[in-house]
């Protein structure tokens, strides 16, 4: 009473492996074998009986937590490199698990509406250590997936090889889904929607082609967004 009792390694190791802590789904589970409901671990996995009932994000940093070994937010880091394993070994054919990845690391970005700064934290890194990860070459591939574009082929994107917001350019070029819970990951990469000098260029390329009635839209799309950016400018 008043203060810290010593507790066997081999009680609290029998704690962790019974099955004595409900679930969300109200089932008796080995500690173990649930995640502590935050943020990250939501995006991760969209199953009530894989979280400890009555356990929020304030608890994830608990001793109680760590020692049960409870699942609770993986590392930016170690979410980075599973992107670049979906990559690396022609991933994207679960889309619904890759998507899950870039949830929970928009889960450890900063949750304001603007850029972040290059040192703001992403989790157990910075904005200026994430953005190299993505890919800053357009010719090279970086780890923005697919299934997260409105292009949904086989290329990887870096962060200058798309924009955000609406498809003004209608699938000619990729834009970043619009999903309000990736948006915090859209702004820590830097991903912005065409500027002038991108809409210039695109309708240089459409006046170059023989006309098309489909591409009527598009140049409406393109001059309505333009019309927008010049008014910021005024």
């Amino acid at each position: 009473r008043g203060g810290w009792v010593k507790v066997p390694a081999t009680w609290i190791a029998h704690l962790a492996n019974e099955a004595w802590f409900l679930n969300d789904a109200g089932v008796l589970c080995k500690p173990r074998d649930l995640a502590i409901a935050t943020k990250i671990t939501l995006a991760l996995y969209d199953d009530p009986a894989k979280f400890a009932a009555g356990l929020i994000d304030a608890d994830a940093d608990s001793q109680f937590a760590r020692v049960l070994g409870m699942k609770v937010n993986p590392p930016a880091s170690e979410l980075v490199q599973a992107i670049e394993r979906h990559r690396d070994e022609g991933g994207d054919t679960n889309q619904a698990d890759t998507l899950k990845l870039y949830r929970a690391l928009a889960g450890h970005c900063p949750q304001g509406s603007a850029t972040p700064s290059p040192d703001a934290h992403v989790g157990d890194m910075t904005v200026s250590m994430l953005r190299p990860k993505f890919g800053v070459s357009r010719s090279r591939r970086g780890l923005i997936a697919p299934c997260v574009t409105t292009n949904p082929d086989t290329e990887w994107y870096p962060p200058t090889g798309v924009y955000s917001g609406k498809d003004i350019f209608h699938r000619r070029r990729p834009f970043v889904i619009t999903d309000r819970s990736l948006a915090p990951l859209w702004n820590a990469l830097n991903v912005g929607a065409p500027t002038l000098a991108d809409c210039i260029r695109e309708l240089e390329e459409l006046a170059l082609a023989p006309h098309a009635p489909e591409n009527d839209a598009v140049l409406i799309d393109i001059y309505r967004h333009m019309d927008k950016l010049l008014e910021k400018v005024s």
